[in-house]
């Protein structure tokens, strides 16, 4: 079970925030709740257009390419109700969003320090770092405070420009007003 979010929650914001999650994105990241929905859904980097190293390196051949299928399909995904079995095929699988408050940095491989960066993506820092104290934790946009840095400082500074850590796709939160952003991170708040 996922950890509770330890601060305030605005209820009526985060309603407002559910309408538009179950509306914009529960095909991919499915409904929560008593009747709850996960789609085990694969994803196209056509769809998501985040970063493609880790999907490209996983579907050409190879004895880890086959290490990993097995253990994806033998383990808590492939023995879901849903039973899903993945093949080299390319995409990344939308992830539950359960906890989803407490698992920053965000995408598959840690470029987006926020869930309000995850939402608006003219917003995500090309450099930044942060501070490894576990109170330093952004309540606002949902994840951790961070520090833009205009160069890489030193081995605690992500840099979105290195192969493999790109920050881009997911830009479905784009259309979203700032309004609309807050009230969906409030709702994620409650997962």
């Amino acid at each position: 079970e996922a950890p509770v979010y330890p601060f305030s929650i605005d209820s009526d914001l985060a309603a407002q925030g559910k309408q538009l999650f179950e509306n914009t994105c529960a095909t991919c990241h499915g409904t929560y709740g008593e009747n709850y929905t996960y789609p085990n859904l694969l994803v196209s980097l056509e769809s998501v257009g985040t970063d493609p190293y880790l999907s490209n390196h996983y579907t050409t051949s190879s004895t880890v390419n086959d290490y990993f299928l097995d253990w994806f399909n033998t383990g808590w995904f492939g023995s879901s109700e849903n039973n899903l079995h993945i093949k080299a095929e390319g995409g990344y699988v939308a992830p539950p969003l359960d906890g989803i408050w407490a698992t920053a940095p965000y995408f598959h491989n840690g470029s987006v320090p926020t869930i309000a960066d995850v939402l608006n993506s003219t917003g995500r820092p090309l450099r930044w770092s942060r501070s490894f104290d576990n109170t330093d934790y952004d309540q606002s946009k949902v994840g951790w405070n961070y520090t833009i840095q205009e160069t890489k400082v030193d081995k605690n500074t992500y840099d979105t420009s290195l192969m493999g850590h790109a920050n881009s796709g997911h830009t479905f939160g784009d259309a979203f007003t700032e309004t609309e952003r807050k009230a969906v991170l409030e709702y994620l708040k409650t997962l």
